[in-house]
């Protein structure tokens, strides 16, 4: 009796051992493959911005300065349609650092300087709702904050 009763409390705790791994390995597994996943994004990241800097400066180099231009503002358009996602709701809007609300602004200003018309009108409207959203959170925040020191350089007012 006293044997078969070890036995138990022995099977008892290689159980829990084994459970106590398998859930220790399933928490590291998932963990890992998140690693590998936000490594994957942050290489694919980096592979566009380097292409997409080689590009501008080719059409730049070959004196296509309209058409850089174009690239880039199309660049910028991209980013507010995807800072949109946040800008759009006030519960997401929360995640927007100082930084994204400093870039928010500065494509406000510059559209405010130099307007475009997409002819994409759910692109315009996004585009124009995401600095909206920044014009009213950076004056906000630059009441109540010294976050927002530029890190960028002045717009340039005159036209080419």
């Amino acid at each position: 009796m006293i044997l078969m009763r070890k036995n138990i409390d022995m099977l008892v705790k290689y159980s829990l051992i084994f459970l106590l791994g398998a859930v220790v390995s399933a928490y590291l597994a998932v963990r890992f493959h998140s690693i590998r996943t936000i490594e994957k994004i942050q290489i694919a990241s980096s592979a566009m911005e380097t292409y997409k800097a080689v590009a501008t400066l080719e059409l730049l180099r070959r004196e296509k300065k309209d058409a850089a231009m174009d690239f880039l503002e199309w660049q910028a358009d991209e980013g507010l349609m995807g800072l949109s996602f946040y800008t759009s709701d006030p519960r997401r809007s929360k995640k927007l650092d100082a930084f994204a609300l400093e870039a928010i602004s500065k494509a406000r200003e510059y559209r405010e300087i130099y307007p475009r018309n997409t002819k994409n009108n759910n692109t315009d409207e996004t585009v124009f709702s995401a600095t909206s959203f920044g014009y009213s959170m950076t004056k906000s925040m630059k009441k109540s904050s010294s976050l927002l020191k530029s890190n960028f350089p002045p717009a340039e007012t005159d036209k080419d």
